[in-house]
């Protein structure tokens, strides 16, 4: 695909959901995970460090595939599973809580959820715009 102002939408989700796995995920949680874990009743620490290096892994693939002059468009849909996978895992946790979660804990696992949840959507969207442009180009080229 390549870049125009129909993938606008679909690369500032990418980015904004890789500034926010980046700033709220990954450098809060690997950095602070000893000091964040034990708050939100997530012991051992390491459990926190790990999902911390883990999103910024994520979020420097969300990043690296906003740059791109062409989006991998399954790139996105890996982005989107990842979120609803993320989504499905704090329910779950806030259900089962294997940890003995705080109060804290629970409100932040699902504001961090609900966050996602609208990055998902963001980049739904954005998707469906740019497949759409994609399918209105190729039949116009049909046509011609």
């Amino acid at each position: 695909m390549k870049a125009n102002s129909g993938d606008f939408l679909l690369r500032r989700a990418l980015r904004a959901n890789g500034v926010f796995s980046t700033v709220s995920g990954g450098l809060a949680l690997a950095a602070g995970s000893y000091a964040i874990g034990p708050r939100l009743g997530v012991e051992p620490s390491w459990i926190v460090l790990l999902v911390g290096l883990g999103l910024l892994l994520f979020a420097f693939d969300l990043f690296a595939n906003a740059a791109r002059i062409d989006i991998s468009l399954s790139k996105v849909k890996s982005a989107i599973a990842g979120d609803i996978a993320w989504i499905a895992g704090s329910i779950a946790v806030i259900l089962i809580d294997p940890t003995g979660l705080t109060t804290a804990g629970v409100v932040t696992i699902a504001i961090v959820a609900a966050v996602v949840a609208e990055f998902a959507m963001l980049q739904w969207i954005g998707l469906r715009r740019v497949s759409t442009k994609q399918l209105v180009g190729t039949a116009a080229g049909q046509n011609s």
